[in-house]
């Protein structure tokens, strides 16, 4: 069975030969490439090179692709800073509590983000496998 048909049979709820499995990997996939995460999170084929290269290593089904956990805080007005050598990290909240979040989280807005940009070209690099 293929990490795709595990995961299409677990989203369908129907049998697998083993539990699939994707992580949250971003951090050790930069590092496996030598990659600051500065140098990771600007680059879509940075990105995509060391989520593909690290999924295959360790035989993972799927690839949940992340650059931080900020991208879309960010995209929204959050305050964010992008230490070289750390993810990104948020510092507050946007006026307005969840509400103002909600009514923020409009794609219009999201999409004319660089960051959100950048996820959204790795996403396509990573599905076509070239760069």
């Amino acid at each position: 069975m293929t990490g795709y048909e595990r995961i299409k049979n677990v989203l369908e709820g129907k049998p697998v030969d083993r539990v699939p499995t994707m992580l949250h990997n971003f951090m050790a996939a930069a590092a496996e490439k030598n990659m600051s995460m500065g140098d990771f999170r600007k680059s879509p084929k940075n990105i995509a090179r060391a989520l593909i290269d690290y999924s295959r290593k360790y035989s993972l089904d799927g690839i949940l692709i992340d650059i931080d956990t900020c991208v879309e805080s960010s995209a929204i007005g959050v305050p964010t800073d992008y230490p070289d050598d750390a993810p990104a990290r948020n510092h507050g909240a946007i006026e307005g509590g969840i509400s103002a979040c909600i009514e923020a989280m409009n794609p219009e807005v999201i999409f004319k983000d660089e960051r959100a940009n950048i996820v959204a070209e790795s996403v396509h690099l990573i599905k076509k496998r070239s760069w």
